[in-house]
């Protein structure tokens, strides 16, 4: 029970890693940005993360204490559809900015290559 919680943690840990060196606001990361925009990614990827790794970690251990399957298979989904529905904000709050990214007429930047 408790190496699933351990596990979980250090799922999370290390994928706020790879979401700090992709995404931040220093010249030696993958993907240069402002500051500002580089935290708003490292936290709703935090948010993201915590609730669907230790969501599912929690229901695999309530599976272990006695959970009957039919309960940990609705909760799996619950889970999930918190996830998507965390996904769906984050999307919502971007739409203008990837709007104006995708409308842009500049034949340079980063989908300039998606445009015909």
């Amino acid at each position: 029970m408790i190496v699933a919680i351990v596990h979980a943690y250090a799922l999370c840990r290390t994928v706020m890693c790879v979401a700090r060196t992709m995404v931040s606001p220093s010249p030696l990361s993958l993907l240069v940005m402002s500051g500002e925009t580089a935290a708003y990614i490292e936290i709703w990827v935090r948010r993201i993360v915590t609730v669907g790794v230790f969501g599912i970690a929690i229901a695999n251990v309530a599976l272990l204490l006695g959970l009957y399957r039919s309960g940990y298979e609705a909760l799996v989904p619950l889970v999930m559809l918190r996830v998507h529905l965390m996904l769906v904000v984050v999307i919502l709050q971007c739409r203008r900015l990837v709007a104006d990214v995708i409308r842009s007429t500049r034949d340079t930047g980063m989908l300039a290559w998606t445009r015909i």
